[in-house]
C-alpha cells in the first residue's frame, strides 16, 4: 500500500504595530482543550487581520513529490518572516523544501534565505539545512539554494521591514 504524505506550509508575516509604543498583541489564546484552544487562537488570529489588514500567505496541501509551486509574498511591512510546515500523517518524516528562496529589497537587491541565519527554528529531529549550493530538489526540480527541514517545522528570521518580496518553490 502506497502512503501518501500530504504537507501544508504557511508563510507568516509579522507586521510592525502602528505605533512603535503599542506591544505586539497576543494572539495565542489557550483554553481547555487543543481543540478549543486552536478554535479560539483562529478567531484571534482572523480579528487581528480585521483590524491591522494582516493575511499570512498559506499555500494549502502541497503533495510530496509532485510539481514545484512558485511563490511570490508581500513581505513589505513585515518585522519578521517565518516558514511553517506541517504534515496530517502520525510518525511520518515529511522533507519540506523552500527551493531558490530568496528576499527582493526595494532597489531590486536579491538575498538568498540560505545566507541570512535564522532567528528560530524548530523541527522534526532538529533536521534544518540551509543549502547554498545545489542538491536540494522538489520532484525532478534541482535548485542551486534553499531551505530544507522535516515537518513539522517552523523556520523564523528577522526582516525590519528592509524587503519587498520574498520568493520560493514549493
Amino acid at each position: 500500500m502506497l502512503l501518501r504524505c500530504l504537507f501544508a506550509s504557511a508563510i507568516l508575516l509579522c507586521a510592525r504595530a502602528r505605533l512603535w509604543a503599542e506591544e505586539t498583541p497576543e494572539l495565542y489564546v489557550k483554553r481547555a482543550t487543543f481543540a478549543e484552544t486552536m478554535l479560539a487562537t483562529r478567531a484571534r488570529l482572523r480579528e487581528y487581520g480585521r483590524e491591522t489588514g494582516f493575511r499570512p500567505y498559506v499555500s494549502g496541501l502541497v503533495r510530496k513529490g509532485g510539481k514545484p509551486h512558485p511563490i511570490s509574498v508581500d513581505v513589505e511591512s513585515a518585522e519578521r518572516l517565518f516558514l511553517v510546515a506541517h504534515h496530517d500523517v502520525q510518525r511520518c518524516s515529511i522533507p519540506v523544501v523552500w527551493g531558490d528562496a530568496k528576499l527582493i529589497a526595494r532597489d531590486g537587491t536579491v538575498t538568498r534565505l540560505a545566507d541570512l541565519e535564522p532567528v528560530s527554528t524548530e523541527a522534526l529531529r532538529r533536521v534544518f539545512v540551509r543549502h547554498r549550493s545545489s542538491g536540494l530538489s522538489i520532484g525532478e526540480k534541482q535548485f542551486e539554494h534553499g531551505i530544507y527541514a522535516l515537518a513539522p517545522a517552523e523556520i523564523g528570521y528577522t526582516l525590519d521591514r528592509k524587503y519587498e518580496r520574498f520568493e520560493a518553490a514549493i
